[in-house]
């Protein structure tokens, strides 16, 4: 039988990544079902209008008018596949933090049930699309005035503020609590959370970039055969290959999550100790239970 992972312990940066890929190993089947029950219909239908968006840039490439080449480069189809790539990124954290809540909380009597995971995202879904919107805002504020500090303070607040989703489902503290919370625990750690963040989001991209590969190469094929009259032949190639870079997205995002929960147990137990504290409480409750 596998051993349970302990995520109340504190990590050092090799740690963290390593029991990362260790997690999505030991619960890829019921984790993976689960991230494929939201990921799969979003990453189709962020395919479709990928697709759709490419070939309304596409057909107005020729156009001199250039209100029409504005409004297909910032169009209905950009926004739509915005939302989508915000519901995409919130529908996988969703699911990744409940399995991790679950995995913490319940025995090993109890399995984790991908319906489930998939209910309580849906449960969580207000709080993680506000959350994740709000402080969206809160860095996009931030990164005009930014650009003559080379987005300095945007990344320092994007790093400081990692933890901040994971608060508030597992604290279940409010927006403002969690965001202070974050600062907090990221305080002192700064570098080794980002570097560990980094090295997260470098796999990451190696990831998704594979899964991007025939969606740029049908790209590339659209761009040769531009104004030929060839390119909407390719509108369903283009959503199957737009489906499988997103679906790249998925593991990408999910990998993310799970280093995040994993980075704010080792914040909380340097700061707080509370594993270790939990840990010494159950010995000495065993000479009692015993007797």
């Amino acid at each position: 039988m596998t051993e349970k992972i302990e995520f109340r312990q504190r990590r050092e940066f090799g740690d963290i990544i390593s029991v990362t890929f260790t997690y999505m190993r030991q619960n890829f089947s019921t984790l993976g079902i689960g991230i494929l029950y939201v990921g799969v219909p979003l990453s189709l239908l962020q395919g479709i209008v990928a697709a759709l968006y490419q070939r309304a840039v596409t057909s107005a490439q020729d156009s001199t008018d250039p209100f029409k080449i504005l409004t297909s480069v910032f169009g209905a189809e950009f926004l739509l596949t915005l939302a989508l790539s915000l519901l995409l990124y919130a529908g996988i954290m969703g699911v990744v933090f409940a399995h991790v809540l679950r995995y913490i909380s319940e025995s090993d009597r109890t399995p984790i049930q991908p319906s489930d995971l998939v209910s309580d995202m849906f449960s969580n879904a207000p709080l993680i699309l506000i959350t994740t919107f709000g402080l969206g805002m809160i860095i996009f504020a931030l990164a005009i005035p930014s650009v003559f500090l080379l987005f300095i303070p945007v990344i320092y607040i994007s790093i400081s503020t990692s933890p901040m989703l994971f608060v508030r489902l597992y604290e279940k503290s409010d927006f403002f609590a969690a965001f202070s919370r974050s600062f907090k625990l990221v305080q002192g750690r700064w570098w080794q959370v980002f570097g560990a963040i980094v090295t997260l989001y470098l796999i990451g991209i190696i990831i998704s970039f594979a899964f991007s590969l025939p969606n740029m190469i049908v790209s590339f094929i659209i761009g040769l055969n531009t104004g030929s009259g060839k390119a909407p032949d390719y509108a369903i190639l283009s959503a199957v290959t737009g489906a499988i870079s997103s679906f790249g997205s998925v593991i990408y995002y999910a990998l993310i999550s799970i280093g995040i929960a994993f980075i704010y147990f080792d914040l909380v137990e340097r700061k707080e100790s509370s594993g270790l504290m939990a840990r010494i409480e159950k010995i000495a409750d065993l000479p009692s239970n015993l007797s």
